[in-house]
């Protein structure tokens, strides 16, 4: 996330801290799905959302591998793609509760006495 960044290593610390974030998403994302698949709320995986993940995630990867003149460029496009994929996971996530609002069931699924926790 060292976009527009002029010391280079500040930059590359960015986006390593870019990677950790985006790791952490990815992980908590497929957890998210998996219980919600379990749970009967959702019945097929946020492919896209996993996606809009994983892309900026190996440019980032990649960025750190490679040397400064490329990897500046792989961490712009990352930059970019972090953005874009924000943007349209926030869209989706708008769109999923337009959805959910009409159907009470798949809403309030979570708060089901079978999905909270024993005590």
């Amino acid at each position: 996330m060292g976009l527009g960044e002029g010391h280079r290593q500040t930059g590359r610390d960015l986006d390593a801290i870019a990677v950790a974030a985006l790791a952490v998403e990815l992980a908590a994302t497929l957890e998210s799905d998996e219980r919600q698949q379990r749970d009967g709320i959702r019945s097929e995986r946020s492919t896209a959302h996993i996606a809009g993940i994983a892309v900026p995630l190996g440019l980032f990867l990649v960025s750190q591998l490679w040397p400064r003149r490329r990897s500046r460029t792989l961490s712009a496009l990352g930059s970019l793609a972090t953005l874009g994929a924000s943007l349209a996971m926030r869209v989706g996530v708008m769109q999923e509760a337009d959805e959910s609002a009409n159907k009470p069931e798949v809403s309030m699924g979570f708060a089901q006495p079978g999905n909270l926790p024993r005590l």
